[in-house]
């Protein structure tokens, strides 16, 4: 498996051109940048970039990965950028809950009035938790659940 961190190193120095002018848009030394890119050369088996006197310039390898690795990069970033902007207001996400018998007979009633106030597109699935169930769940990994505590006004 390759570290996601050697192909925006890769992007940048292709972008760059250069590989201090890449250390530094990076904010690493160029040692290190030089270290990474040895990792991917090795990783991919080619030599990605070769010196001229300009700075290093792609090989046909590098040329074909380049847009790829780009789209790539960016789809991820967009990724987050769009789980770090949560609005609950307009979120279609879906949570799943586990909630007692108990759970669901006090606290649901009360949640989903509040959802339907302040996240009206979310929705819920309850899954019924089995105390004797939960341990052999979370150890299978079947299951990932989420306990929320929510202050309801």
């Amino acid at each position: 498996m390759i570290d996601l961190s050697l192909i925006k190193v890769f992007i940048i120095i292709y972008e760059a051109k250069n590989i201090s002018h890449a250390a530094d848009r990076l904010n690493l030394s160029q040692p290190s940048v030089t270290y990474n890119l040895n990792r991917l050369r090795k990783f991919l088996n080619d030599p990605l970039f070769i010196r001229d006197k300009f700075g290093v310039k792609p090989t046909k390898l590098a040329q074909s990965l380049y847009p790829t690795f780009r789209q790539s990069i960016s789809d991820i970033e967009v990724a987050i950028a769009a789980a770090q902007n949560f609005d609950p207001k307009t979120s279609t996400k879906t949570f799943r809950l586990g909630l007692s018998d108990l759970g669901e007979i006090c606290l649901l009633p009360s949640l989903i009035q509040y959802l339907s106030k302040e996240a009206p597109l979310i929705k819920l699935e309850i899954e019924e938790i089995q105390s004797n169930q939960v341990e052999n769940w979370l150890i299978e990994g079947f299951w990932m659940w989420l306990y929320l505590i929510v202050a309801l006004p």
